[in-house]
């Protein structure tokens, strides 16, 4: 378990790291505990995982914000973007498209 947290955590820091030479200031949206059971076929996580509360804290350790949704992350930002709270989301998936998002700048591997 432990396993997957660090390699996630190597990840993000990369990703802060790269994000933080960016002329961006970057808004991070968690899921909250309002969250659906089911995403997309899949049953999710309902309590938060270690791995929130690290990556949360590594967030704020670059100046960057961090938001816990009321439910559904994906939900938030499309609302947050609609209200032109967020200029765009990046993401790995387009999500967000159907939930309303305006603008979304897509993750490629």
């Amino acid at each position: 378990h432990h396993t997957t947290v660090d390699s996630s955590l190597t990840q993000l820091f990369t990703i802060l790291c790269q994000l933080s030479y960016a002329p961006v200031h970057c808004t991070f949206v968690y899921d909250g505990d309002e969250r659906p059971s089911h995403k997309r076929g899949t049953r999710v996580i309902t309590a938060q995982p270690l791995l929130y509360k690290k990556s949360k804290a590594a967030v704020k350790a670059f100046g960057f914000d961090v938001v816990d949704a009321r439910g559904d992350a994906e939900a938030e930002l499309a609302v947050m973007n609609q209200k032109g709270i967020v200029d765009a989301i990046l993401t790995r998936d387009g999500d967000v498209f159907p939930l309303g998002a305006q603008c979304i700048l897509k993750v490629v591997s």
